[in-house]
């Protein structure tokens, strides 16, 4: 029998809360409260848009001005990785602060004005040595990234208590895909006019090469929109927030529930299959640029067609969700995952990386929608700031142990066993190969020992909360 059937709460992975209403927020809004959501819900895309610029533009181009920078992969895997891990930690603190200090809006729009003052030092260190402007940038985008994730878990439980349950698909699908047609622009923008600078040659201005004062102008015109963003969210309409002392729970709690509940085990899942991913994630841009020699250009358009798959087909997952339950959308991305490295080992060109990318577009963008969904749809709303935490916990240090099993794999193996390889009548010749097997084979993993294991299951209708019409 379905949970729905049943009217009962589902498991969670955290401590279950005493039996009573969940009053996150009135379960109605008046007449002016429902105005407000919908402006609130109306500026929420346009500040999805303005993030989005400075994402594709900025963000996105971090690790390229590492790679062409001239710094190794273990540098590579330490700017991608370390940020995710401090975000993830920093979200710990996010949960705790938002319920003690029950101002959700002041956190993560506090947090969005950070972000826009940090790309000052990342502008700043372009204009240093390669060594220590590295290490700025390290230390800044480590600030950035924190700060993104300390506003994940306010925000989140902001947007569930304002969107819909019954609408959460279909509204999240249509934001997702505006805002990311303007990130595939900004991005596919940024990356031409890199490739235009490159082109300047041997003249210098402010002391920086053609390239570098390409990363200048994105990386200011980044700054500029996240400071757009942060405008809309000081905006936003915050419903009431009320938790209470028994929604509370440890990390320890929820690690050693995370087995049992139905929402720990999807953890789990999620936090497995993204390790796997992440030994190669980081490394695709590595091997574009660097090993085939890819021009910005070029490298923006082939990750364009990976945008464009991700955010063109997440309202129709969004939809899908909707109609059939967000975990049988899940498991159709966690298992069609597994094939990506296989796809990759097939080619080397443009045209072939970007139809392997098309794929993992659709597919990733299954995932994301899905596992934000399955949270709303499973976890009460007092809990979610801090079951969103705990999570990107868990995310987190798989992102950073299959970052660096990446980057190990890739500079120890060959030395141990010096390359090609023939294994089966195929050649292994390159190390990025290498991780392209172990990624496949790790992919399995979670979709064989964890995928079964939780279940289609959403809160009855009195705990979601509906906007009255």
């Amino acid at each position: 029998m379905s949970c729905a059937k049943e009217h009962r709460v589902p498991e969670t992975g955290a401590p279950p809360a005493t039996s009573r209403t969940l009053p996150s927020r009135p379960a109605r809004f008046d007449r002016s409260q429902r105005m407000a959501v919908r402006t609130t819900l109306r500026d929420s895309v346009k500040e999805g848009i303005a993030w989005s610029v400075m994402h594709g533009a900025g963000e996105r181009y971090v690790a390229p001005f590492v790679i062409l920078g001239g710094s190794g992969l273990l540098h590579l895997a330490a700017i991608t990785a370390l940020p995710t891990l401090a975000g993830a930690l920093v979200q710990w603190l996010s949960a705790a602060v938002t319920d003690t200090f029950g101002h959700r809006k002041r956190l993560f729009a506090g947090a969005g004005v950070m972000q826009t003052l940090v790309w000052i030092p990342i502008c700043v260190a372009i204009f240093l040595p390669v060594n220590s402007g590295y290490w700025l940038m390290l230390a800044a985008y480590i600030l950035f990234v924190g700060g993104h994730q300390f506003s994940i878990p306010p925000w989140i439980s902001t947007m569930g208590d304002l969107v819909p349950a019954g609408r959460r698909g279909r509204y999240f699908g249509q934001r997702n895909f505006l805002c990311g047609i303007v990130l595939i622009s900004a991005f596919l923008g940024a990356g031409g006019w890199l490739t235009l600078c490159e082109k300047l040659g041997d003249p210098v201005w402010l002391g920086l090469s053609g390239r570098n004062l390409g990363f200048l102008m994105i990386f200011a015109t980044a700054g500029l929109a996240r400071g757009v963003s942060a405008r809309y969210l000081i905006r936003m309409f915050e419903p009431e927030y009320r938790p209470h002392s028994d929604d509370r729970f440890s990390l320890w709690q929820f690690i050693c529930r995370a087995p049992r509940g139905q929402y720990g085990r999807f953890v789990i899942y999620r936090a497995t299959l993204h390790g796997a991913g992440m030994v190669i994630g980081p490394y695709i841009a590595w091997y574009m640029l660097s090993e085939l020699g890819f021009s910005p250009l070029v490298f923006a358009c082939v990750c364009t067609a990976n945008l464009l798959a991700m955010y063109g087909s997440q309202p129709l997952w969004g939809k899908v969700i909707d109609r059939y339950g967000s975990k049988r959308v899940l498991a159709i991305g966690g298992l069609a995952s597994i094939v990506i490295p296989a796809l990759l080992l097939l080619t080397s060109t443009p045209w072939g990386i970007a139809a392997v990318l098309v794929y993992d577009g659709i597919v990733f963008a299954a995932l994301g929608i899905a596992g934000s969904n399955y949270t709303y749809d499973i976890v009460t709303p007092a809990k979610r700031a801090r079951c969103t935490a705990y999570a990107s916990i868990f995310l987190g240090l798989a992102g950073i142990v299959g970052t660096f099993a990446g980057a190990l794999i890739m500079l120890g193996v060959p030395k141990l066993v010096p390359l090609p390889w023939a294994i089966g009548g195929f050649t292994v010749q390159h190390p990025f190969t290498v991780i392209l097997i172990v990624s496949m084979v790790l992919r399995i993993l979670p979709n064989a020992l964890w995928l079964q294991t939780f279940h289609e299951c959403r809160l009855p209708t009195s705990t979601r909360h509906r906007i009255a019409a």
